[in-house]
């Protein structure tokens, strides 16, 4: 019996290491949700409107995304549902942190700054992120607003 017993709390003490969270993960976690999370200033789009990022969308990462077959429309997505939304607001979170990635190993890596290379860099990494950022922006504004109409709807 006491064999049985002492198996029966290790497992129990083992379930239990297990459901504890692990703090750099849960930490990890939250700091990334706030990053990603868009900023009170990138409500209104502005600042990047400022900085060109929507001609930047429109005449150099449209036609490059549509030429390689990755360019579709918010407005595309399956029935245009919140939960397709929320889908593609993770999607733009990877893709954001593939940028982040590729532009931290550019820049570390740049020997030779040259006038071409930063533009380079400032084009095919740094736009991309904002991009990703504005879409982001954009969407969370489209869900808050049907979550709003909705509640009123309720009342």
């Amino acid at each position: 019996m006491d064999n049985n017993d002492d198996l029966e709390n290790l497992i129990k003490d083992k379930s239990k290491e297990q459901a504890k969270p692990n703090l750099f993960i849960n930490l990890l976690n939250k700091s990334l949700d706030f990053y990603f999370k868009p900023k009170f200033f990138e409500q209104k789009n502005g600042i990047y409107k400022w900085i060109g990022v929507n001609v930047y969308k429109k005449y150099l990462w449209k036609p490059f995304m549509k030429t390689i077959g990755l360019y579709y429309k918010i407005n595309e997505l399956p029935n245009n549902s919140s939960h397709a939304l929320e889908e593609f607001i993770e999607y733009t979170k990877y893709e954001e942190a593939g940028h982040i990635a590729l532009a931290g190993i550019v820049t570390l890596t740049l020997t030779q700054p040259t006038l071409i290379n930063m533009t380079t860099t400032v084009l095919a990494c740094y736009y991309p992120i904002a991009v990703q950022r504005y879409n982001r922006a954009r969407i969370t504004k489209i869900l808050n607003h049907r979550k709003k109409r909705k509640i009123t709807s309720l009342n």
